[in-house]
């Protein structure tokens, strides 16, 4: 008889009280995901809003407080879609200048030249490991050599993560515009092209600057979620034969704003939306790894909740708790899956940041919170919790509006996840919905605390002090978080199961203690 994942944990709501009850394995299930590490929670900063991201003292706080809270380096990405036209120019004092009357007359496709004030913010941002993204869509060979060489005179060996060569390949298709001059963007740009152009790039960088870093280091691929390019067309067409790959790279976003998401449908649907989109990709991907024994790691690059364009600097359901509770439910179902890594996308006026370093101005979002939450997750504990880990989701279609995650180290349950999808917003009349929950963990487990994310509903917004984790509230003022509640909460435990109460909108990270 196959035995499914809903044999082995279940949720249920009992009719008689409403107390859900998740029954959690006390040792960790095959199912398993490998060993997660304590970096594995990145983020991304377009290539274009970098140099005010690192030279500003509010956003370096905010990515200290992440490294403090894992107790890794943080992982940053620093590309996008302006990183595949740049040039460096080591006389120019601002960190970026568009050549063509110093506009951006295509947007982020449009060429820029960075200067000292780019790899300035390299040098200013301490714990911390970059992926520098070289640029292969509108360059040529010597163009990115020059500035492989230039950005990794900044990067020290300890500082150094991985090189990008092009971003998102797999939409150059019939993107060249007027103002670029080598342009790979043509109509029939193929996975062929792509590997070919890879194999030159990465040869050349290889023989031709000084100082590369040993083993493995160029994540390939980098492909956009929303084009038909997929891990095995790559490989058909001789990826594998690329020398001192690291890591194969995708990027993520949930919706597109041309889709017009909601929060009920769109990120708090974990069965409909989240989980659906990622068996599509990159579930895809990770299976094809696995039946093809390819052992190179799967990341995700540049991840966020909705790509595309609002009115200038307009922030909606991206910027309310519900885009965090998304953020926790994706983050932790990707890595259950195997993705070995993800980097949240950051850049200055974009709808889906957790932070802005300035331009307009200087803020800090919902999701933000998420990454406060997660990096906890990783890093969270005593002693005995240092070193890798292992997921799975708990996750059943029994009750679609609870999304529980358990960790386990050295074998046994350490720590839980559950993140309530209810939408209730502060508009409503009826009273918030709350559920009390009963978890088992074990006769063993002595005692249990919890942490709460919280916020008047789910469309609070960070920006009048309406949300909170572990009892604290970052804020522009107060980048490095002040104390406005508890921190933690005492959790009942009584014959191996701990019980709490848990309203709409809201998710706690319990940890156990033996």
């Amino acid at each position: 008889m196959k035995l499914s994942l809903f044999s082995f944990f279940f949720i249920g709501v009992l009719a008689k009280d409403a107390t859900v009850t998740i029954s959690a394995p006390t040792t960790q299930p095959t199912t398993a995901s490998p060993p997660v590490d304590k970096s594995f929670l990145g983020i991304m900063v377009e290539t274009t809003s970098w140099f005010q991201y690192g030279l500003q003292d509010f956003s370096r706080i905010l990515i200290q407080n992440l490294v403090t809270r894992s107790g890794a380096p943080v992982i940053i990405r620093v590309g996008g879609t302006s990183g595949d036209s740049v040039k460096y120019n080591s006389s120019q004092p601002q960190g970026n200048f568009w050549p063509y009357n110093n506009t951006k007359e295509d947007g982020l496709l449009s060429p820029v030249t960075l200067g000292v004030n780019f790899t300035k913010a390299l040098d200013k941002v301490p714990n911390v490991r970059y992926i520098i993204q070289v640029p292969l869509a509108n360059s040529t060979v010597d163009n990115t050599v020059n500035f492989t060489k230039a950005m990794l005179q900044h990067i020290p060996a300890e500082k150094f993560e991985a090189i990008e060569v092009g971003n998102e390949p797999n939409l150059y298709d019939g993107q060249c515009f007027r103002s670029l001059d080598n342009c790979r963007r043509n109509k029939t740009y193929t996975p062929e092209d792509y590997v070919a152009d890879l194999q030159i790039f990465t040869t050349a960088i290889t023989q031709q600057v000084p100082n590369l870093p040993s083993g493995d280091i160029f994540h390939v691929g980098s492909l956009a979620d929303a084009a038909q390019w997929s891990a095995a067309d790559l490989y058909k067409a001789n990826l594998g034969k690329v020398s001192r790959i690291k890591a194969f790279a995708q990027h993520y976003y949930q919706a597109s704003i041309s889709q017009s998401p909601t929060l009920r449908g769109t990120y708090l649907n974990h069965s409909g939306s989240v989980l659906h989109k990622v068996n599509k990709n990159p579930q895809v991907n990770l299976d094809y790894f696995r039946s093809a024994k390819i052992d190179t790691p799967i990341v995700i690059s540049e991840a966020g909740s909705s790509l595309g364009s609002r009115s200038p600097f307009e922030r909606t359901i991206d910027a309310v708790l519900g885009s965090a509770l998304w953020e926790l439910d994706w983050v932790l179902l990707v890595m259950s899956k195997g993705i070995a890594r993800v980097n949240m996308n950051q850049c200055n006026g974009c709808n889906f940041a957790s932070f802005w370093a300035s331009d307009p101005a200087p803020g800090i979002f919902s999701q933000y919170y998420g990454l406060i939450f997660l990096t906890d997750w990783l890093g969270i504990g005593s002693n005995s919790r240092k070193g890798d880990f292992q997921v799975v989701s708990l996750y059943s279609d029994k009750n679609p509006t609870v999304s529980p995650y358990a960790a386990f180290v050295g074998g046994k349950l350490d720590r839980l996840a559950v993140i309530d999808l209810t939408e209730w917003n502060t508009t409503e009349t009826t009273p918030r919905p709350q559920r009390a929950f009963q978890i088992g963990v074990g006769n063993d487990v002595n005692t249990a605390e919890l942490r709460r994310l919280t916020g008047k509903g789910t469309n609070s917004t960070n920006d009048g002090g309406d949300i909170t984790y572990a009892g604290t509230q970052w804020t522009v003022a107060s980048p490095g978080g002040v104390k406005v509640g508890q921190e933690t909460e005492s959790v009942a435990l009584s014959g191996g199961k701990v019980s709490f109460d848990l309203k709409a909108s809201e998710a706690v990270l319990v940890t156990l203690h033996r």
